[in-house]
């Protein structure tokens, strides 16, 4: 009796420790992404102002957009090491990997492939299991190791720029109806101080029941037609059943009367005109200012060929009275000219008795 006495001491005990420590963990929810987790044990809530500021500073490998942290110890700086919580929408990821129902391994494969940038350095192959993703996608900036029912664990390196050694860090996923809530801890040394927070504190992040993967559709909702649109289905159906639809026949036209046929009715067609000027307003006016326009122009085209015309007139008559003139002239010239007496030559004096010419070869002293 004193045994069992002495065993029950330690169990209570036991119990009781359990239970302060349970009532000591707080509870951290957010109402608008329907996220909670469970807050470390001993990590200091991050202020709103160092959760700006955090914003600021920190890129993540999928990104900013934390939307609670929290501290090792109480501190208005960012110190390592350091957790950070996340919401990423799907309607932030390209609409090919967006599930739109519970989505399979594929599909989850998928998901994280569109979430991590460091993923798409390859095209996904789409028939590709976990393993396979482990081996072929990833490198020291990110790697996947492990995905579950609906939760993902991966990790990598990030390069510090105020120090030597790079960032570590180990982010766990966990997915939702409208999107993927992650908390990933950051740290410059390893994590063997950290693992039983990534074992167990990060791994009680979760959605309320109705924004978890459970309360999506088993499969994906049918395209809604448009109202002038029927299902491919039906449509199908009513070609098939519908007979051809018969042409009608030719209508004879009536023959028309005597003053018909003489020509159309000028009054029909004054006021078919009118009714489409008082249709379309817009139309008459322009066709006014077109026709305008046109006219104007021509009238330009007239006046400029006839003023080039009259000037090339003008210039040749110009140049006939001027030849005329000239001619005149010359003709008034020329009487003057043949009406002078013709100059003769001078006649030289002989002697008595001289021939006129000289001998040669003499001289008269």
């Amino acid at each position: 009796m004193t045994i069992h006495q002495g065993i029950r001491v330690p169990v209570w005990f036991a119990m009781l420790l359990l239970c302060v420590q349970t009532l000591h963990a707080e509870t951290w929810q957010d109402e608008r992404y329907q996220l909670s987790m469970t807050s470390p044990d001993s990590w200091v809530v991050m202020s709103p102002a160092l959760l700006a500021k955090t914003n600021a500073q920190v890129s993540h490998i999928t990104g900013r957009g934390f939307i609670a942290g929290y501290a090792l110890n109480e501190t208005d700086t960012l110190t390592f090491p350091y957790m950070l919580v996340q919401f990423k929408p799907y309607a932030s990821l390209p609409d090919k990997y967006r599930p739109k129902a519970k989505p399979d391994e594929q599909g989850k494969l998928g998901l994280v492939y569109a979430l991590v940038k460091a993923f798409r350095q390859r095209p996904l192959n789409e028939t590709i299991d976990t393993p396979q993703f482990i081996d072929q996608y990833g490198n020291d900036h990110a790697r996947l190791i492990r995905l579950e029912e609906d939760r993902f664990d991966f990790t990598g390196k990030i390069p510090h720029e105020a120090g030597t050694e790079p960032i570590r860090y180990h982010t766990h996923g966990v997915i939702g109806k409208e999107g993927v809530g992650l908390v990933s801890v950051f740290t410059v040394e390893n994590f063997s101080g950290l693992t039983y927070v990534i074992d167990n504190d990060m791994r009680t992040l979760a959605f309320a029941s109705d924004a978890s993967m459970s309360a999506m559709p088993d499969e994906p909702p049918a395209p809604v037609p448009t109202p002038n649109e029927k299902p491919a289905e039906q449509a199908e159906a009513e070609t098939a059943e519908s007979p051809e639809p018969m042409k009608p026949a030719p209508v004879q036209p009536e023959p028309l009367p005597a003053e018909e046929e003489q020509g159309p009715d000028d009054s029909a067609e004054a006021s078919g005109t009118d009714e489409q000027n008082a249709e379309n307003p817009g139309n008459s006016a322009a066709l006014v200012i077109i026709l305008s326009l046109l006219g104007v122009g021509l009238l330009a085209a007239v006046f400029t060929a006839w003023y080039v015309t009259h000037k090339k007139a003008l210039a040749r008559k110009e140049r006939n009275r001027a030849r005329r003139e000239r001619l005149q002239a010359s003709q008034d010239s020329a009487p003057s000219q043949s009406s002078q007496p013709r100059p003769t030559t001078p006649a030289k004096a002989r002697s008595r008795g001289s021939t006129g010419h000289r001998n040669s070869g003499t001289t008269r002293s």
